[in-house]
């Protein structure tokens, strides 16, 4: 039998659209309370029965809806946030003018309204089988005699001004979508989530959250803290998780990008399992999947790759450079630079990471758990320059020589200067974060104390210097114009086309830079130069690291200097590992406060190469709580 091609309804056409912003009750919601933020809202009340299934309610006192738009509300891509031309300068977190017909082709709804203007607030109730719900849902067929009888259902209310929009009976006209919706647990839980995610973006609005009448999550009390943001992620995810957080504050060289939030510190691991980085775009909460993905690697070096570190950012970019028009939720965009973006993501977290005075805190739990690994941020960035810098050119490393005036391959004095003589100098410690030292336990950890804060620290030397010389080498290869170059008596020979040929030679130059010097003879690549770092490990074998460094800039020749740096900072992590203090090596004070001193020198130096600290913090708030005192 031959099917005719036909045009659907109105109704079928509405219910099929309807599917693409409505999935849940969090749609429901999400679209309502991204209207109530358009508003100007600063009070928003959600209530839910059944899970949001038999009611959703949200309220606000925002500027409302007159009365003669009242109607217009439901019509499809009806909007008063948008202009013909400005679909690519959206400001508003709605604009398709799609969340309310979308809800009422699925539901009844309820709305009351009161404007600023108006001495009394309007009703407008749509049930899913009206006339006039039919009529509004395709607004071809708004007749005279429709507006009119849509104009005889609006009636006057009590409310001061705002919006109350109420659904009843959700999916309840396509009672097939219910079987698709989880069960009122976590469908609930998703709610919940969201609203502490909105929450943390607009802090200049209450939000509150009822389930069958009993208040899930209220947040009118932190309108009276000096820091807002931290004392939401406090009320949402605790205090442990807001003791391990590093704050970002970050502006590109342009100043046209802006990222602000907060990142966990590499040494924590959440206890909060199925916690998502949280993120959003000029104020819109996204999921981008590119955004996690360049967090995660600006903990490169810094945590074990199994490890998933936790953010919440705030990016703020120019309307222009973002199209949030690609998903019927919006929750995803696309940028028109992503590379500017990948760059400011990874400097931002990088530069939040980089203070070495991020410590493990205990906690009478860890304390009378055997010290479970959870690790406490110090609030001591305002005093991190005068640690940092203070007299740090009188007390010049000779424990860890590395430095500008060595050369960064000759790690042959490495060993041996831990046994240099250290000339003894008495320091202030109320000049340093680390304080002076007091003692060594177990030829492994150094016990030092701070007089000015009254801070004592445990610091693992192993871990702490190993870090160290990473840093410093990796310093100096910053600053290094070219590394040194081993030439090869007998050169590397290896086949490759003529396209790869292509691309490693354009890339001569940038490889020579990293010790890699190449020179084409017929069908085939001769490798006549390696970094001379390649030959401190007998571990490494310089010829398979070479190969392996030119296939990988072959298959991304973009990334050649990305690549070589990152292959270099491989064997810079071994070398470091291999020439740090070992545990059971006795030093002397003057020794342990140099390694002190370095570390306060340094970034990153809170945690080894491995990810593991290399210290805890223990206050002296935290002695007296022990001890009840």
């Amino acid at each position: 039998m031959n099917r005719k091609i036909r045009i659907l309804s109105p109704q079928s056409i509405s219910k099929i659209a309807a599917g693409e912003v409505i999935e849940n009750s969090l749609s429901v919601i999400k679209e309502l309370v991204e209207n109530s933020i358009d508003s100007k809202a600063t009070e928003i009340v959600v209530t839910v029965k059944d899970a949001g299934k038999s009611f959703i309610s949200v309220s606000d006192n925002g500027c409302g809806i007159e009365k003669d738009e009242l109607h217009m509300a439901f019509i499809r891509h009806a909007t008063s946030k948008l202009q013909d031309d400005s679909i690519y300068d959206i400001q508003y977190l709605g604009f398709r003018g799609e969340a309310l017909a979308s809800i009422l082709a699925v539901s009844d709804i309820t709305i009351i309204t009161k404007t600023e203007e108006e001495d009394h607030a309007w009703e407008l109730s749509l049930s899913s089988l009206s006339d006039e719900k039919n009529a509004l849902l395709n607004d071809n067929t708004i007749t005279t005699e429709i507006q009119e009888k849509i104009s005889n259902l609006i009636t006057p209310k009590n409310r001061a001004k705002g919006t109350t929009i109420e659904v009843k009976g959700l999916f309840a006209p396509t009672p097939n979508k219910l079987r698709f919706l989880k069960n009122n647990n976590a469908e609930l839980h998703s709610i919940l989530q969201f609203m502490h995610s909105i929450a943390l973006a607009y802090q200049n609005c209450n939000f509150k959250l009822f389930s069958e009448s009993k208040l899930l999550f209220d947040t009118t009390r932190d309108q009276f803290d000096d820091d807002i943001l931290k004392q939401r992620i406090i009320d949402i995810f605790g205090n442990e998780f807001t003791n391990n957080i590093a704050k970002v504050s970050y502006t590109g060289f342009s100043r046209e990008i802006k990222i602000n939030g907060y990142v966990t510190i590499p040494t924590y691991t959440p206890s909060i399992r199925k916690q998502k980085s949280i993120i959003f775009v000029n104020g819109r909460l996204i999921h981008d999947y590119s955004i996690i993905c360049f967090i995660k690697a600006a903990y490169s070096g810094l945590i074990a790759n199994n490890l998933k570190p936790l953010a919440i950012l705030f990016i703020e970019i120019p309307l222009q450079d973002v199209d949030v028009n690609i998903h019927p939720h919006k929750t995803e965009v696309k940028f028109s630079d992503i590379t500017s973006i990948k760059n400011a993501v990874v400097n931002a977290v990088r530069e939040a990471l980089s203070s070495p005075y991020i410590a493990q805190s205990l906690t009478e739990n860890q304390l009378y758990s055997g010290f479970d690994t959870s690790y406490n941020l110090s609030n001591e960035y305002e005093a991190r320059d005068s640690y940092k810098h203070s007299n740090q050119d009188k007390h010049e490393s000779t424990l860890l020589p590395l430095s500008a005036r060595y050369p960064i391959e000759d790690f042959t004095a490495m060993n041996k200067a831990i046994e240099e003589r250290i000339t003894e100098s008495q320091l202030d410690d109320k000049l340093y974060y680390f304080g002076n030292p007091i003692c060594q336990i177990s030829n492994l950890f150094i016990i030092s104390y701070n007089s000015n804060t009254d801070d004592l620290f445990v610091i693992e030397q192993h871990a702490a210097h190993e870090r160290v010389m990473l840093e410093k080498m990796k310093d100096a290869l910053l600053h290094k114009k070219k590394l040194k170059m081993q030439n090869l008596l007998l050169p590397i020979s290896t086949e490759i086309s003529g396209t790869e040929a292509m691309i490693i030679l354009e890339q001569h130059d940038t490889l020579l830079k990293y010790g890699i010097k190449i020179k084409m003879m017929q069908d085939k690549i001769h490798i006549v130069g390696i970094p001379i770092i390649l030959q401190i490990l007998p571990s490494v074998s310089p010829h398979e690291k070479v190969i392996q460094i030119l296939n990988h800039v072959i298959q991304n020749s973009a990334l050649v200097k990305e690549i070589s740096e990152t292959a270099i900072i491989e064997i810079y992590n071994e070398v470091a590992c291999h020439s740090s203090i070992l545990k059971g090596k006795s030093l002397s004070k003057e020794e342990m406060c140099i390694l002190l001193r370095e570390m306060e020198r340094y970034n990153f130096t809170a945690q080894c190469n491995h990810g593991r600290p290399t210290y805890i913090k223990i206050t002296h708030d935290f002695l007296l709580k022990i001890f009840q005192r």
